[in-house]
């Protein structure tokens, strides 16, 4: 039997956190658009998330918008448009998001070429550092030339928090951003639909009942998926958090010691491990590795501990765990899994993905 490393994703679990968030938002008129580039758009996902009632899409890569195939859904670009790319990106998304007026016209000359009407949300940098326009001057300045395009429609403004610099969402940086809105609207004589307020992060405010009036749109993965609170780091109570399940097969369990023996240097992938002395330790090692997932990752059995891994082999300490003398060689064990490691997993060739409901 083929056992290889396998991703088990339940889409009845991810179709009630996204109905949660769903409702959650809608009592402050909040569009989500659903991230989907940690799973690479995956068409099983994407449809759970249709079905749950979400419209707007976004990823960060071309090619996964390709695999969103819904007439009425828009797909959002949500990385800044390479220019050597703009005809993929005219051809396969619906907006962009952008901050570079040479960008704006190099989309506008593609949607010429295509007679195609396209929309775009200018990022505004508010302190997190990563894109967008820093200075008011230039925000405003770039709107005004989106404005003057003759097939680019400036829908909205955005902005994204955390993901650089780690600068939290608040109720001031987010009215901040409203102002910006504002300003835009009353210099050029325009509405703006959207104003995009960050990603999971920001949702914590809404769902603490601190919400921002004027954001009407998140960019949301995380949380839809894992259930988890992105300010605080943990685990939202009436969401779900198993709905990946990573599997991974045993391909040896010995008894060894805590510590290696030896002078140490660094190990595997640039990185220098550290030990805690347990004295000698029963221990499973497993067939997946950093290669295919990342380290965020937990055991079912709460008494096991991930010790952690090369690019191939995860090891995990199973002396406290009550099954230890039951688990033979060919055996699986069980992960719940956090972001990177799903994201990381879902590129990785080598995990097979399998797909569930309850």
């Amino acid at each position: 039997m083929d056992n290889r490393p396998k991703i088990i994703v339940n889409l009845d679990k991810i179709y009630k956190n996204v109905s949660e968030v769903i409702k959650t938002l809608n009592k402050y008129n909040v569009d989500i658009t659903a991230v989907t580039k940690m799973h690479g758009a995956n068409v099983h996902i994407v449809d759970t998330l249709y079905k749950a009632g979400i419209k707007r899409f976004g990823d960060s890569r071309i090619e996964n918008l390709m695999n969103i195939k819904y007439d009425d859904a828009e797909k959002w670009l949500i990385r800044l448009p390479s220019i050597s790319r703009v005809s993929d990106t005219v051809k396969y998304s619906t907006c962009s998001l952008i901050s570079q007026k040479e960008t704006a016209f190099a989309l506008n000359e593609e949607c010429i070429k295509q007679n195609k009407e396209y929309e775009c949300i200018l990022m505004a940098d508010i302190g997190d550092l990563r894109e967008g326009c820093f200075e008011r001057e230039d925000l405003l300045d770039t709107a005004g030339y989106i404005n003057s395009l003759s097939n680019i429609k400036l829908k909205g403004i955005g902005t994204n928090l955390t993901c650089y610099g780690g600068v939290l969402p608040s109720e001031e940086n987010l009215t901040y951003l409203v102002s910006l809105k504002d300003m835009i609207e009353e210099e050029l004589n325009i509405k703006l639909e959207v104003v995009s307020g960050g990603n999971s992060t920001s949702y914590t405010l809404f769902r603490e009942n601190r919400a921002v009036d004027g954001i009407t749109n998140l960019r949301i993965g995380d949380t839809l998926y894992l259930g988890r609170d992105c300010t605080y780091r943990k685990h939202i109570d009436t969401m779900i958090k198993d709905a990946f399940i990573l599997e991974a097969e045993i391909i040896e369990i010995k008894d060894k010691p805590s510590i290696p023996i030896g002078n140490r240097g660094m190990s595997a992938l640039n990185t220098k491990a550290e030990f805690v002395d347990r004295g000698i330790r029963k221990r499973a090692v497993l067939s997946v590795g950093k290669q295919d997932i990342d380290m965020d990752i937990f055991p079912l059995d709460e008494d096991m501990i991930l010790l952690g891994g090369s690019s191939d082999h995860l090891i995990v300490d199973i002396t406290d765990s009550k099954d230890k003398d039951s688990f033979k060689i060919g055996d699986s064990i069980s992960f719940y899994m956090y972001y990177t490691s799903i994201m990381r997993g879902f590129t990785s060739k080598y995990i097979t993905k399998e797909f569930i409901n309850e």
